[in-house]
């Protein structure tokens, strides 16, 4: 069986924008990952739509000093269907945030595969 990576360590085809080609109000900012949670904990799978997320590992950026403590940095994107709009969040990480980003990120899976099931059934 393969190890598993960590979120830092899957790279994903092509990037995520940050808010919205035709406004300036679809994108917030999180301090913390429970900073975050306050907020989205309990959102409603149907009415935000989590689309894509990527984790960004600081420690890569090729401007940062052995002293940076600057944390990583959780992107998310959302398509908020019931008002057509985008919305991306940028939330500060910790790699001990892992496990706590990674069930929180399960469910919008489940729901993802529910959306496209129809073409993930054998014929």
């Amino acid at each position: 069986m393969a190890k598993q990576k960590h979120l830092w360590e899957i790279d994903h085809p092509y990037y995520r924008t940050e808010g919205c080609y035709f406004s300036n109000e679809c994108h917030q900012e999180h301090e913390s990952f429970d900073s975050f949670l306050e907020e989205w904990k309990d959102s409603d799978l149907d009415y935000n739509w989590l689309i894509r997320w990527d984790w960004i590992d600081k420690s890569k950026s090729e401007n940062r000093s052995d002293d940076d403590d600057t944390q990583d940095v959780l992107e998310i994107q959302f398509f908020i269907q019931r008002k057509a709009y985008p919305l991306s969040v940028d939330v500060k990480v910790d790699r001990k945030d892992e496990d706590r980003v990674r069930a929180w990120l399960q469910k919008y899976v489940k729901y993802m595969v529910k959306m496209w099931q129809p073409f993930l059934e054998a014929k």
